[in-house]
């Protein structure tokens, strides 16, 4: 029983330091999702004293996901919240998966959360990098970037690979683009680093961020060794 409290007291205390939930904004994988992913979550909040950003990773069948949590100085608080209001959120709207493009679109698509004050609102966005309202897209991109900088970037890990079946793939691009693997979209784009992928030959397609660009290229990945790959996709 003391035991308990004492649990309890040590959680008590850890909420008070960082303080409750205030304004947050969180982009969260919509299902089903052409990513190897269960979960990706990248999500900002402001909780009072400070402020944390959080990202989440799941594979299906595992419990247990890549979880970062990092806390921002006060400039990038700043700085995040002052690129959400540039976003203008409360005039974005949500833009679902073209009804064209069938049952598994070539992009992926997000739940987006947003509280700001007295704004709150929910809608599902896909592939928000390629949306016509580039707020979307900028919102996006200044979310993830800040997520990854303070919680990290999970790089992907093929738990059903033996370790003498696993390569990794370095991927620089110009310009930049969405990297596409073997027919399947990684939710990544150029630069990307130690991409864990199976040994053998593989299929890397490059889109532009604008769709304007893209090229298909056949790599070969050996078991434990990193392959390089600079691209001029125009």
């Amino acid at each position: 029983m003391r035991r308990a409290n004492l649990i309890g007291l040590i959680l008590f205390g850890a909420l008070g330091i960082l303080g409750a939930d205030g304004d947050y904004v969180r982009f969260v994988l919509d299902q089903p999702s052409v990513t190897p992913y269960s979960t990706i979550r990248y999500e900002i909040i402001d909780r009072g004293r400070v402020t944390t950003a959080v990202h989440r990773r799941g594979l299906p069948g595992y419990s247990e996901s890549l979880h970062g949590m990092g806390l921002l100085t006060p400039e990038e608080a700043t700085e995040i919240w002052a690129a959400v209001r540039a976003c203008e959120p409360d005039q974005l709207k949500e833009a679902p998966p073209p009804t064209e493009a069938g049952e598994h679109p070539l992009g992926v698509t997000w739940s987006l959360d947003i509280r700001m004050g007295e704004l709150s609102k929910r809608f599902r966005v896909f592939d928000p990098i390629n949306q016509a309202d580039r707020r979307l897209a900028r919102l996006f991109k200044a979310v993830r970037t800040m997520v990854e900088s303070r919680a990290g970037r999970h790089p992907f890990r093929n738990v059903f690979l033996d370790k003498g079946q696993r390569g990794w793939i370095n991927l620089v691009s110009v310009p930049a683009a969405r990297v596409i693997i073997d027919g399947y979209n990684t939710g990544h784009e150029t630069p990307l680093y130690g991409y864990e992928v199976e040994r053998g030959k593989r299929k890397v397609t490059l889109i532009s961020l604008d769709g304007t660009y893209e090229r298909t290229y056949e790599i070969r990945i050996e078991p434990g060794t990193t392959t390089r790959v600079r691209a001029d996709i125009r």
